[in-house]
């Protein structure tokens, strides 16, 4: 089963439009139209917010599926037949370093206040 049409079930479940869904996910409902015709594919980022919208786990989009992961470092492509890749530690460390500089931001308008 494509990822698209995994997306397109639960937002239908949910009765959500492919606006609303875009509207939650920053991004367009063109976006959601082109990922649930399989003309495109989300990204990794994209698809853990997709994963956490739906209270999923990003791995219950993917198995079963023939899908191709480009990590942030550009340097694999890892395809999933049943085995889900873990993400690389580069990714990891820019979700960290990420997190840090939000947890400093939130911090200094806290003490703006």
């Amino acid at each position: 089963m494509e990822i698209g049409y995994k997306i397109r079930q639960l937002r239908e479940e949910r009765k959500i439009s492919q606006e609303e869904l875009a509207h939650l996910l920053g991004v367009t409902q063109a976006t959601i139209s082109n990922i649930e015709s399989g003309k495109s594919k989300p990204d990794i980022y994209l698809m853990d917010t997709i994963a956490k919208n739906f209270d999923k786990d990003i791995y219950d989009f993917l198995t079963e599926d023939r899908v191709i992961i480009n990590h942030a470092d550009n340097q694999s492509i890892a395809y999933n037949e049943g085995v889900v890749n873990m993400i690389s530690e580069k990714l990891i460390e820019q979700y960290e370093k990420r997190i840090e500089e939000l947890t400093r931001r939130i911090s200094e308008l806290e003490s703006k206040k």
